[in-house]
Formats: structure tokens, sequence, C-alpha cells
């Protein structure tokens, strides 16, 4: 379990190196829920979505696995993203490994950023190539198994809570389960009566699928949202969501791509398909909330073309 000392920590580690985000009223998305909302604004981090956070949290802590070292990473666009501007900064070698469903605008930023890309037919032969590397003397960064990661993800719990203390519920979607495990942390030591609710999509569900057997499950990832594609989730974020989180909602990619629509349309902010699915999720869940409640909606990222969106909802 990760505790809220080195959520603290990590705050204090990476402060005037992240942007604290916004966190707004939605009016018309609390319309729409029948309840108060509220959105922390990660879509306006740099880098474009929360990584950033994590990657540095991660890379500060270490005593320097040295300037030499060649580190490596999975990603499905973002955390790619955080870890190649971020090692760009401290001058680090970076190797970036992407599954094919990764967006092409996100490898060119991984690039422009002074890191390799190694493309690989999916998911599964992404991680593959990675431990390849890492057998070979490579450094493996993995934000799927990852308490410092977590830490740093967790950050944004604290500057949400302190903008709207008011909250009863938040929303927050789940990859490798970093920013849920951190997020539910800082949510439980601060506000311990507010839920935390985790989203996946049908074909990224491996969170939701392992607290059923309540172990670790691989699955085949046939999600069109990379960002969200892991195949099997560790134990120590598993049990963290076991423990913090109320329930994993799960929605269909097709709902997700819709509440990139929506959010644009609504709200006149730009996501990407992961946070579209907050609004799918939430909306099943608002009904059966008390009529007082506020929610929260953590943005994790508006790393999406138009390209991207249009040629996935049609």
């Amino acid at each position: 379990m990760i505790a809220i000392q080195e959520i603290r920590a990590a705050a204090d580690r990476i402060a005037g190196k992240v942007l604290v985000t916004p966190a707004i009223e939605a009016p018309v998305l609390s319309k729409l829920l029948g309840r108060r909302t509220v959105l922390k604004l990660e879509n306006l981090q740099i880098g474009g979505s929360f990584k950033r956070r994590g990657v540095l949290n991660r890379l500060l802590s270490t005593d320097t696995e040295a300037e030499s070292a060649q580190f490596v990473a999975v990603s499905g666009g973002n955390f790619g993203i955080a870890l190649a501007e971020v090692c760009e900064t401290l001058g680090l070698a970076v190797t970036i490994v992407l599954p094919e469903s990764a967006p092409v605008a996100s490898a060119q930023r991984i690039e422009a950023a002074g890191a390799k890309v190694i493309w690989t037919p999916d998911v599964a032969s992404a991680f593959a190539r990675a431990d390849e590397l890492a057998a070979n003397g490579y450094s493996l960064i993995d934000d799927c198994d990852d308490v410092q990661i977590a830490a740093g993800s967790g950050t944004l719990a604290l500057e949400f809570l302190e903008a709207a203390p008011q909250i009863t519920d938040i929303f927050a979607t789940i990859g490798g389960g970093s920013m849920i495990s951190g997020v539910a942390t800082v949510t439980k030591a601060l506000s311990p009566q507010t839920r935390v609710w985790g989203v996946e999509t049908h074909g990224s569900d491996s969170m939701a699928r392992a607290m059923k057997q309540r172990a670790p499950v691989t699955i085949d990832v046939t999600t069109a949202i990379s960002t969200l594609g892991v195949p099997i989730v560790s134990g120590v974020f598993l049990e963290c969501v076991l423990e913090l989180v109320r329930e994993v909602v799960v929605v269909e990619d097709r709902e997700a791509f819709q509440g990139v629509i929506d959010f644009a349309e609504k709200e006149h902010i730009w996501v990407e398909p992961a946070a579209g699915a907050l609004i799918p999720a939430a909306r099943r869940v608002a009904a059966n909330l008390p009529g007082d409640a506020v929610i929260g909606l953590v943005i994790c990222g508006g790393n999406a073309t138009v390209s991207d969106v249009t040629r996935i909802s049609g």
C-alpha cells in the first residue's frame, strides 16, 4: 500500500516542475448527471496528461541509476510523452516501446523530445520487447507496477481535494492502476467519507476482472483506447483498489468516444478517450447517489487528435 506521507513528499519533490491544474465547475454536465460536478483538468498538465507527475517523482527519487543509464518503458502514448520529455530535461536516454494502436501524434512528440521509439504489433509484444531490453541491461520503468509513480500521480488528488473539499464522489480512469491507487490513497486519508470510483472500458478491464478474482489476471487487450490497454495489473495496485475503491465501472469504447464529444460540446473542453469514459461511468452511478452528492471527475489527459476520435466514433 502507498502511504499518504509518500504522496506529500512527492508533491514537495515535483513542486514547480508540474502545473497545479485548475479544478472547475461543469454546469452543463451537472445538469446531465443530476449532481453538481467538478473537473480536475489534467489535460492542461505539461505533456498533456497527469503522467508527468509520476515520472518526475520516479526519476527525481532515483540516485541516478546514472546519467549513463539507458531507460526503457512501454506506453500507449501519454506515459511515453511524459517520460521522454522529463528525460530530455534531465539529460537521460530513454527508449519507448509503443503498440501499433498508439497514436502517431504521440510517437512524433516522443521522438521530438529525443527518445527512441520502437513499434510492436500489440500491447503484449510491447511488454515482451521491453523485457528483452531490460534483460540486456536497460533500466525498465513500469508505471503499471511502481509505487513512486503512483505517489507522484496521487499529488493531483491533494490539489483536487484542497480546491474542492466538498466532493463526495471521485471518478478516475484506470490503465495500469497507478493513478487510481494514488488518488484513492489521498482521498481515504484526507476525506474518508468520499467514495472513489474507477473506470475502465471493455477490452481494457484488467482491474475489474482482477477484483472479481481477487488476484491479477491476464486479459487480451482489445480496446481501441491505447492509454487504457494493460494486460495485467500489479498485485500492489490491485490491493489498493480492493481496499480503497468502491467499484470499477466498465463502459464500452463507443461510449468513451461519445464522452469526448460530450465534453467538447457541453463544456468546451478537449479530452482524450480515456477521459471520455468518465461521463458514461458517472451517468450509471449518479442516479443512485444522494441528491446533495458532488461528483469530481479527474480529466486524465487531452492527447488525442480529431482524427483519432472520428476514426473510431464515426
